[in-house]
């Protein structure tokens, strides 16, 4: 039975990664404002966040670059390199600023880019990647 004849409603690509950006979003400044286990309990669920950012970004990316799918696919690796850059840079400035602060400044703008990149991409009508689960309605 495909996805909505039972009532279901299925949740796109699109939809996950912008929430998946927003919890991200969300717990990276509640780490920020939050003190002991709380900030540390939020700063590890962020990598749930993570984990599904990751495999809804590509295809998303690719099925919006259909013409330009090689390059598309070169930036999105080196903008996965970004991974190897940040950590680098959160060394150097978490001494001059503190931990949960050089948490905050590197990982906020990211989560706001993923963001406002899928609301570009909604309102451009580019949402048409198949569905990743199914939600109650």
């Amino acid at each position: 039975m495909p996805c909505g004849e039972d009532g279901n409603h299925p949740i796109s690509q699109a939809r996950y990664l912008g929430l998946s950006a927003a919890c991200g979003l969300m717990l990276c400044l509640s780490g920020w404002l939050a003190h002991g286990y709380v900030s540390v309990l939020c700063v590890a669920l962020c990598g749930f966040a993570n984990a599904m950012i990751m495999p809804t970004l590509f295809p998303i990316v690719m099925s919006d670059m259909r013409e330009r799918g090689a390059q598309a696919a070169a930036l999105l690796v080196m903008a996965f390199s970004g991974g190897a850059v940040l950590p680098q840079i959160f060394v150097a400035i978490a001494p001059v600023m503190g931990v949960r602060e050089a948490f905050v400044i590197l990982a906020a703008p990211s989560y706001l880019l993923i963001i406002l990149y899928n609301i570009g991409m909604q309102r451009r009508g580019r949402t048409d990647t198949a569905p990743v689960m199914m939600a109650d309605p």
